[in-house]
């Protein structure tokens, strides 16, 4: 899947993975040793069903999430593996996009900006 930050010009990602199917949304980036780009889709908009957590992770990442018309309604810099925090969005969100650390910063995503998430 390809990520582009449409507000900004930018690509954030040319080969995310794709978490769909319970299982694969609940692993997320779990016990993975190296960072990359992940797209969770949650089966409904809310805050609750796109709320996550760093147990079991290996290293730290970035982290947007994305309502269902592509707008970013929030985002975190540089959460640390193993935090025992819930994360969650500030508002309802569809999509989460797990990144490694500086993509925020290399793309310059801020909150509002347009996503565009394509299946490639």
């Amino acid at each position: 899947m390809k990520i582009d930050n449409k507000t900004r010009r930018k690509v954030i990602a040319e080969n995310a993975l794709h978490a769909r199917s319970f299982l694969s949304r609940m692993r997320g980036l779990m016990l993975r040793r190296k960072p990359v780009a992940l797209v969770i889709e949650a089966p409904h908009q809310g805050i609750e069903s796109t709320s996550i957590h760093m147990f079991f992770m290996l290293f730290s990442i970035d982290v947007v999430w994305v309502d269902e018309s592509g707008s970013a309604v929030d985002l975190r810099k540089r959460i640390r593996p193993f935090s025992l925090n819930i994360f969650k969005p500030s508002g309802p969100a569809k999509y989460v996009l797990e990144l490694p650390v500086g993509v925020i910063e290399l793309s310059k995503t801020q909150i509002g900006d347009k996503i565009i998430l394509k299946d490639i």
